[in-house]
């Protein structure tokens, strides 16, 4: 018997839709795929074991989702052909993230996995945001500047995976890789394209930037 995801855990992967295509695509968890055999669906899952093989033949790297080698609950394959498509090496940019991949399921020996040949065929689900790198007053400030940039259509009054897909919009039209290892030149980009805000549009950020901090202010006084 199929087994569909969760209501939960159907909300978390609902991101995955934008790249899924244009028809509605299944959303299986791993550990379901192999029931798919043969069929497009997207499979979502943590990263718990990646590697790249030069030395193989193809040069193929494995993302491993669920459970280690030699018994992965699923696996993406990215032969060394396609790495050229990746931004990041694949094998340390995915390990430990939640993603989602969407493709047609193959078996290879026991278990299932998807072949893929383009970054765009892989979401991370993990938040864009690290909430150990930014403050929330910082986080505010990047919110609002893609607020004003026209990359979200409007401040939902907190960091949502919605702003997550605005700041990777930003960064795929900027050309910046969604690394954290690159977020110095997101920033810079950010500050550069700031500077050409209007003063209406400066004032709504630095007032998003007062309330965030009348906020934290106030629990920690209790008042």
């Amino acid at each position: 018997m199929r087994n569909r995801l969760s209501p939960l855990a159907a909300g978390l992967v609902t991101l995955a839709l934008p790249f899924a295509g244009a028809a509605e695509e299944t959303t299986v968890r791993a550990a379901d795929a192999l029931e798919y055999l043969g069929e497009r669906v997207t499979v979502c899952g943590r990263v718990v074991d990646a590697s790249y093989f030069p030395h193989l033949s193809g040069e193929p790297t494995y993302l491993n989702l669920e459970s280690p080698y030699p018994n992965p609950t699923f696996s993406v394959v990215i032969w060394g052909q396609y790495r050229s498509a990746f931004r990041q090496s694949p094998d340390r940019f995915y390990q430990d993230k939640e993603i989602c991949i969407t493709g047609v399921v193959q078996q290879f020996r026991t278990w299932p996995q998807i072949v893929v040949k383009s970054q765009d065929m892989i979401r991370v689900m993990d938040p864009g945001l690290d909430a150990d790198r930014f403050t929330p007053e910082e986080r505010a400030v990047i919110r609002g500047v893609l607020v004003a940039l026209g990359h979200a259509a409007e401040d939902p009054g907190e960091w949502t995976p919605a702003m997550d897909q605005a700041l990777a919009a930003y960064q795929g039209d900027r050309g910046l890789p969604d690394d954290p290892e690159a977020w110095p030149q997101t920033l810079r980009a950010l500050a550069e394209d700031a500077s050409g805000l209007t003063g209406e549009q400066s004032v709504g950020i630095l007032r998003l930037l007062l309330l965030h901090l009348a906020q934290r202010e106030t629990e920690l006084s209790g008042r």
